[in-house]
């Protein structure tokens, strides 16, 4: 995860581990090497909603998701993701608003 901190302009990242047993959360600083959140619960945090881009507050912070903590995890998330490919002929281009 990666949160941008405005005041100190700094870009900071984070590792979040999510414990499905509980739904409770714990993030880890990775730069200062150190305990950053405790584990704890939030009742927004949802595990179906994390996938590489997607943003998500936790407690007041709006972190990224910019790569998955393990093979492990890469791996079944992946295996989650949906795809779709659209392909339109150029005469309906003045048409693309009622496609979509």
């Amino acid at each position: 995860m990666e949160w941008y901190d405005k005041g100190a302009d700094l870009t900071r990242k984070y590792q979040l581990f999510n414990y499905s047993i509980d739904n409770s959360i714990e993030m880890f600083d990775i730069k200062n090497q150190r305990l950053f959140l405790r584990r704890t619960v939030d009742e927004h945090f949802r595990l179906e909603n994390m996938f590489i881009g997607a943003r998500a507050m936790v407690f007041g912070r709006l972190l990224e998701v910019i790569d998955y903590g393990d093979v492990f995890t890469r791996q079944r998330f992946e295996s989650l993701k949906e795809m779709t490919f659209a392909m339109m002929k150029p005469s309906s281009y003045l048409d693309i608003g009622k496609i979509i």
